[in-house]
């Protein structure tokens, strides 16, 4: 059997469990993420913007194979009495409380907010409002208890650490 580590600290037990953030957690969350494909004006912009998502993933998976992290299993007993807590069930049946730490969640929404901000000249409101997703995101990791506090720094952290790998790598491939 697999063993996994608990990044458990005093703030995650002091933060309510609100199933209602499921709504932020999967469906505004998806959106987002896809209006990149959106917003790409030719196929090298697409290329790369893609190739640091595949970068971020692999380097994800290599963390968790070394540190597996894992929510505790009595973070998904509550009862199904809301439309809320049902749709959380069925996320929490698909990813089954693993491979937490960094927070996928919050390094992808990162990850697309910093891609936005190379693509597009924003603005200060513009960059408001893309910067305010990852953040909802972030909380709604939290408050619906799929992640644990530290799995929310982690997960920025990572999203900056691949966006400056991947830009340096991808940077002296094209110039080769």
């Amino acid at each position: 059997m697999r063993r996994y580590y608990s990044l458990l600290i005093v703030l995650d037990q002091r933060i309510r469990f609100e199933p209602v953030w499921v709504w932020i957690y999967t469906v505004a969350y998806y959106p987002f993420i896809l209006s990149l494909v959106f917003m790409v004006s030719n196929w090298r912009e697409y290329t790369y913007i893609a190739s640091s998502f595949f970068f971020m993933l692999a380097l994800q998976a290599t963390i968790a194979m070394i540190f597996p992290v894992k929510t505790p299993f009595e973070w998904r007993e509550y009862h199904l009495e809301t439309i809320s807590r049902r749709l959380l069930s069925v996320v929490q049946r698909i990813d089954r409380g693993g491979n937490c730490f960094p927070s996928m969640h919050v390094s992808v929404a990162v990850l697309s907010a910093m891609h936005m901000h190379m693509i597009w000249d924003v603005t200060i409101t513009v960059s408001a409002v893309i910067w305010l997703f990852p953040a909802l995101v972030s909380l709604s990791t939290i408050y619906t208890k799929q992640h644990f506090v530290l799995d929310v720094p982690a997960g920025v952290l990572h999203a900056v650490v691949c966006f400056v790998a991947f830009d340096n790598i991808f940077q002296k491939l094209t110039v080769a």
